[in-house]
């Protein structure tokens, strides 16, 4: 009895009409010459051709249609994401099927489209997060910006063009590991993935431009007792050094948060 179910489904699709066939036949070559992923709208389909799926009995979408095209098939999923799993598209009809596991089976004319994953948000949730994203690019460039022109308005950095260093992070990246850095006439070695060994070490709340490796050095600069390095990239913590208490980095631990570290060479 389930088997007569399933196949009744792909026989009320291939009911063409006359006034339709010429609009279905151009649709189905467009989806159809070769099973390839289309898009329609904005989202990227997998199309399964000549098929039809069973499982929970799928929905008429947009019955005051008598020919929709692929496009107001997928407007109706769009509409409804987190209950459409997949759509079946044929010959005056749009079923949707909120069956995530449906079976597939063989009807000649239909398609069976499949949207990606849905993510279980609302539009406007959707839209809120991409504010939020254009908020944070927006203060990130404007902090990059500061960070630049402290770098040429800066009294103590040697010429432009001396020290060539990677500004992403605020200098702590990768790229410049064992860089040699010259700053008021003195020069550090920079370290990614490091930290002070704890001797001797002030942090400083400072705003996100003196948080960088140039930022923090110039906090080093200014100081009245000897400033022998920093911790920059995230805070800006200076070491000092006293008799006894030599001052030296190691590698950050997995429970550190990430950072770098500039000393004296």
């Amino acid at each position: 009895m389930r088997d007569s179910i399933l196949w009744t489904l792909p026989a009320s699709l291939l009911l063409f009409s006359t006034q339709t066939q010429a609009d279905y036949t151009s649709d189905y070559n467009r989806l159809c010459p070769g099973n390839n992923p289309v898009t329609l709208g904005t989202t990227v389909y997998t199309v399964a051709c000549d098929k039809t799926l069973g499982g929970a009995p799928p929905v008429q979408k947009i019955p005051h249609n008598p020919s929709p095209t692929p496009e107001e098939c997928v407007q109706a999923c769009e509409a409804d994401r987190n209950d459409c799993s997949g759509l079946i598209w044929a010959s005056g009809v749009c079923f949707q099927s909120s069956d995530a596991s449906a079976p597939v089976f063989n009807a000649p004319g239909a398609v069976v489209l499949t949207p990606p994953p849905s993510s279980g948000k609302t539009p406007a949730q959707l839209e809120q997060e991409l504010r939020d994203c254009e908020a944070l690019n927006t203060r990130l460039e404007a902090e990059r910006d500061e960070y630049k022109q402290q770098v040429e308005d800066d009294p103590y950095a040697p010429p432009h063009g001396t020290n060539s260093l990677d500004l992403t992070d605020r200098a702590c990246n990768l790229q410049n590991d064992e860089r040699i850095f010259t700053y008021a006439e003195k020069q550090y070695r920079i370290r990614y993935g490091y930290k002070g060994n704890g001797k001797q070490q002030v942090g400083h709340a400072y705003k996100p431009s003196e948080v960088s490796l140039q930022g923090c050095l110039r906090q080093c600069a200014i100081q009245k007792i000897p400033c022998k390095g920093v911790e920059f990239g995230t805070i800006c913590t200076l070491m000092y050094e006293s008799p006894g208490t030599p001052v030296d980095i190691i590698p950050r631990t997995t429970s550190d948060s990430p950072g770098c570290a500039a000393i004296l060479s």
